[in-house]
């Protein structure tokens, strides 16, 4: 394992004080259930996601980037890990949350929720839903990016492993919005997602899992609901 990036004093007052102000933009701003009342035209449409997804991408993803490479190149992958053991430990950490996915997929609060896009024709076509999928994996990409990435590595060489609680925090009150399950569930995967990036030194496999999970909830409320593309 590399030693922890030491960053100055400065770069890292500007790096939290610039994550302060993405998750509230983050949450104020760009969250569908935002935007939809700034656009109102975009109920039901793809572009609460477009704008969503990109928005996210640039106060999640470009802007941190940008601060941490004040003080050198990112001190984390954004490939997934190509160890075996490091494979193994995110397909172990897949293999998991499948059960816990099934059983949440019956809750009525799930079906309520997933898929996050409501067409307004109420039909999805598979352009749309391959579109929509696309926006997804953008936003949980960014997601891993920022909490995982940025929070946990900027801050690992001062806290060490406590870095990780420290990203779990805001991480799980980004899920208030979701059902009560998922919400708690936000907080064990912080941290087991967390330790997995510290120990690969990459986000890019939590990524990936956060994608599988997300799309299998997608898929598993578009089957129970008979609203896949015909």
């Amino acid at each position: 394992m590399t030693a922890p990036r030491a960053y100055s004093e400065r770069t890292l007052q500007l790096l939290l004080g610039w994550c302060a102000v993405a998750v509230i933009v983050a949450e104020f701003v760009l969250i569908p259930m935002r935007s939809r009342v700034w656009f109102p035209d975009w109920q039901g449409s793809l572009n609460t996601f477009v704008w969503w997804a990109v928005g996210l991408f640039v106060v999640w993803v470009v802007v941190p980037a940008l601060i941490m490479r004040r003080d050198g190149p990112l001190p984390f992958s954004v490939a997934p890990p190509r160890d075996v053991r490091g494979l193994a430990l995110y397909g172990a950490l897949i293999a998991v949350m499948l059960p816990a996915l099934f059983i949440a997929s019956r809750r009525p609060d799930f079906l309520a929720t997933y898929p996050l896009l409501r067409p307004a024709s109420g039909q999805w076509t598979t352009a749309l839903l391959l579109a929509y999928w696309g926006c997804y994996a953008c936003i949980l990409f960014s997601t891993e990016f920022f909490f995982r990435g940025v929070l946990q590595f900027g801050l690992e060489s001062r806290l060490g492993l406590l870095s990780i609680g420290v990203s779990v925090l805001p991480y799980c009150l980004i899920h208030a919005h979701k059902p009560f399950p998922e919400a708690l569930g936000s907080i064990i995967a912080g941290y087991v997602l967390g330790w997995l990036a510290l120990r690969t030194r990459s986000i890019g496999g939590g990524a990936v899992v956060h994608c599988a999970v997300a799309i299998g909830m997608d898929a598993m409320a578009l089957t129970y609901n008979k609203a896949w593309p015909t």
